[in-house]
């Protein structure tokens, strides 16, 4: 029953981390399409004012370039999402269509530890009372075996009568030396559990400590985006291109602001992604 349910904790793990995968691919790919679309504009627009003697060149080259750029993560970002619906689906194998729907990547409640509720800690309980109850019986072996039965008989004589009867035993154990071998490994075996489950505590422990320290620290990216990093992006990109449409700087200064934007944006879906997978790690917590 205990590896059944971690089994089932081990599964729904991997199938919460595969729903966020498919959320976060999806956001990802959702910005890849706003920068295609952008830098397809922005090609256009250039190879244009190339052709009316507004612009040189370089600027054509490099806005191409960049659009292509874009095209190929954007493809490579679609591809990403398929492999996490791979995933899902592995992990489901439900005859439907498996569709998650195309939101914004969220984060998730963190979880405090319980350890009296852990199915590790309460696998290695149990095996503990097991080995208990081991070594109790191989000791009760040493003690006289007492057997008691009743019965009832009869004969092929005539007239014969059936006769009511009663067998005691008493049986001591004349060689020890075979059974206190066996108590022996039961000993030893109930140790090396004792052993095991203090280790399992200790490692679980030092996991879970781990994991808030990473939480931690994808906790001040997001804070960070949320706080400033949000605001400062979007004021980027607006500018940029307003300066841009403007003739204040070039092509290459303003694809540079806005790869610092989007840096910000991607950063944000990268940390809280991360965040996400790491409650997930533990909320099923097992070493």
């Amino acid at each position: 029953e205990q590896e059944y349910s971690i089994s089932k904790q081990m599964l729904s793990k991997e199938v919460s981390k595969a729903y966020i995968m498919v959320v976060y691919t999806q956001n990802i790919q959702k910005n890849y399409a706003f920068l295609d679309s952008l830098y397809n504009r922005f090609a256009y627009s250039a190879k244009r004012r190339y052709e009316e003697g507004e612009t040189n060149y370089l600027e054509t080259l490099a806005a191409e370039s960049k659009h292509k750029e874009i095209g190929i993560l954007y493809k490579q970002s679609s591809e990403g999402v398929k492999k996490a619906y791979l995933e899902l689906n592995r992990l489901l194998q439900s005859k439907e269509t498996i569709t998650v729907p195309d939101i914004d990547l969220y984060q998730l409640d963190p979880v405090s530890f319980d350890p009296e509720n852990n199915p590790g800690i309460l696998y290695y309980e149990n095996a503990q009372k097991l080995s208990g109850q081991s070594l109790s019986l191989e000791k009760q072996r040493l003690l006289p075996d007492l057997q008691f039965s009743f019965f009832q008989g009869t004969n092929d004589a005539q007239n014969a009568k059936v006769y009511n009867g009663f067998e005691l035993g008493l049986a001591f154990p004349l060689w020890f030396g075979k059974q206190k071998s066996q108590i022996n490994a039961a000993k030893i075996e109930q140790q090396i559990i004792d052993n095991e489950l203090g280790n399992y505590r200790i490692a679980l422990m030092a996991k879970y400590q781990a994991l808030m320290s990473d939480l931690e620290k994808h906790r001040e990216g997001i804070t960070y985006y949320e706080q400033e990093g949000k605001k400062l992006a979007r004021e980027l990109f607006t500018h940029a291109e307003k300066a841009f449409q403007n003739g204040e700087i070039d092509f290459l200064q303003f694809v540079l602001l806005l790869e610092n934007a989007k840096k910000i944006e991607m950063d944000y879906l990268n940390n809280l992604k991360e965040y996400d997978l790491t409650v997930l790690e533990a909320r099923y917590l097992i070493h």
